[in-house]
């Protein structure tokens, strides 16, 4: 073998040794280190662990409703008195002043008291005995905190105020503002309530039945 066909081998082993290796790997750029994002307030200044612990605070009770300590007085005068749940923050009324109607929001934290004025008679089913009639608020006396009276009309339909569920020492008891009647065929009503006005208007109730709210709180 002559020199130059030894240099060609050696060249040819020198150069697949050379690309059969890997390349080494470029350096990465250096990452700056994160800082942990803080909690600031509208103004921009950071928040307390105190702040934290509150809003978490209020977010709970907001969660679980108001508590509210009430009055109920039973159409009998018994008065019952409890906590009670609250879940909604107002009541939409439609109420007559000066012989123009109205619609208004009342705030339930200004709510002072709440009264059943009357009830009406809805025919529930005729039977051959007689008929049966569901008795529902159909006006309703509402006291504000402000010394304001409106008297809304439609009872307490849609409200969380028809049927209460308070408790107190003794446990649980529901309270409810409308009750089941039977008007018998010769005009007596189950109940031993006096006779209904042609409108099916009554302003006497039930003795079990909810004729008033005091809100204590």
């Amino acid at each position: 073998m002559n020199r130059n066909s030894y240099l060609l081998i050696l060249f040819v082993f020198f150069h697949a040794n050379l690309y059969s290796q890997k390349s080494p790997k470029l350096p990465t750029d250096p990452k700056m280190p994160e800082i942990p994002k803080e909690e600031r307030d509208s103004r921009g200044d950071k928040k307390s662990s105190s702040d934290t612990e509150n809003n978490l605070e209020k977010e709970s009770t907001a969660s679980k409703g108001n508590n509210r300590e009430l009055l109920v007085i039973l159409c009998d005068g018994r008065k019952v008195k409890g906590k009670w749940e609250q879940k909604e923050n107002e009541i939409n009324i439609t109420h007559i002043k000066d012989g123009i109607k109205y619609q208004k929001k009342i705030q339930a934290s200004n709510m002072l008291s709440l009264k059943v004025l009357s009830w009406k008679a809805n025919l529930f089913k005729e039977e051959k005995e007689g008929t049966s009639y569901k008795m529902i608020p159909s006006q309703v006396r509402i006291e504000t905190r402000t010394g304001e009276i409106f008297d809304k009309d439609m009872g307490l339909d849609g409200t969380e105020y028809s049927i209460l569920k308070l408790e107190n020492e003794n446990g649980y008891a529901t309270i409810y503002s409308l009750w089941m009647d039977f008007l018998s065929k010769d005009g007596t009503w189950y109940t031993k309530l006096e006779k209904i006005s042609p409108d099916k208007e009554r302003k006497d109730c039930f003795k079990d039945v909810l004729l008033e709210v005091k809100f204590l709180n």
